[in-house]
């Protein structure tokens, strides 16, 4: 746990961050109780009081350990990583990468109307994010348990040894030299004209390095079109993988959004791992 010090430096920078994004003090203070109050169950776990499930603004949340549980909530809720608005009430989203549903309650919590389909291609995973979206019983969620990618059939999909419910499973076996499964892939360009999906209000993707690829899919097939808003957490310098940070930026610029970027690391290390955060907005929209 963390020093009383830090921690009070790092409520005090989570707090201004959550203001940036929400603009609603009301609103923050609530985030924040809810984060203090996982920080108590944390401690308690460490303490050999081992929990698996936790209180995320009125969502009961399962996961495969509280320390995770707890990053979770600062990254998806505190922090507000896929934040986005709409004039709509009942928004359409594709969730990329979702994990065990942190996101997609997120979502949920923004916008309960909403519309949601979810993609998560880890079998054991995938089984979290049902058992999330059933017992918070979320309508209008549809979870698949398929990997996205550029091309569809099985395909080997790598999970880290000995960390139930990473959240780097990947494609790309340089991403974690995990161990390798099979696991059923389809493109996203695919499924949008098979389900006759004509308009996707926000698109959230954190896909462990595979965005290139399903992105250079999308603009290719025209599917890209249909995006008004998007979320990306792009995985720029994995290790053994040729750069392509800029190569994805063009085809977003090419099919005409405006975005902003967060990285996190040191820029002056050259062989880090780096999560960039991409938000998107296609220029039609006001």
């Amino acid at each position: 746990m963390l020093h009383p010090i830090r921690h009070m430096a790092e409520s005090k920078i989570l707090r201004m961050q959550a203001e940036a994004v929400y603009n609603n003090p009301s609103l923050v203070n609530e985030l924040m109780r809810n984060y203090n109050k996982l920080l108590r169950k944390l401690k308690l776990s460490s303490s050999g009081n081992q929990t698996a499930s936790m209180p995320m603004m009125g969502f009961d949340v399962s996961g495969f350990n509280a320390d995770t549980l707890v990053y979770l909530f600062k990254d998806v809720f505190l922090q507000g990583t896929y934040y986005f608005s709409s004039h709509k009430e009942q928004p359409l989203i594709i969730d990329c990468g979702a994990n065990i549903g942190t996101s997609v309650l997120f979502f949920k919590w923004l916008f309960p109307k909403a519309s949601i389909h979810a993609f998560e291609p880890s079998p054991s995973i995938f089984q979290k994010l049902l058992e999330n979206t059933s017992k918070n019983k979320l309508n209008n969620v549809v979870c698949h348990n398929i990997a996205l990618s550029s091309v569809a059939g099985p395909v080997i999909f790598f999970e880290p040894e000995g960390v139930p419910g990473s959240l780097t499973g990947s494609l790309t076996e340089s991403r974690n030299a995990g161990k390798p499964i099979q696991v059923d892939a389809e493109k996203l360009s695919d499924f949008l004209k098979n389900n006759s999906i004509d308009e996707i209000d926000y698109l959230k993707m954190d896909i462990e390095g595979a965005e290139t690829d399903v992105f250079a899919d999308l603009a290719e097939s025209g599917e890209l079109n249909k995006v008004k808003q998007m979320g990306i957490e792009y995985h720029h310098n994995i290790q053994d993988s040729a750069m392509q940070l800029g190569a994805f930026l063009r085809i977003i610029e090419k099919a005409g959004f405006h975005y902003s970027i967060m990285g996190n690391g040191n820029p002056a290390n050259s062989k880090q791992l780096q999560d960039v955060h991409i938000f998107a907005k296609s220029l039609s929209i006001d």
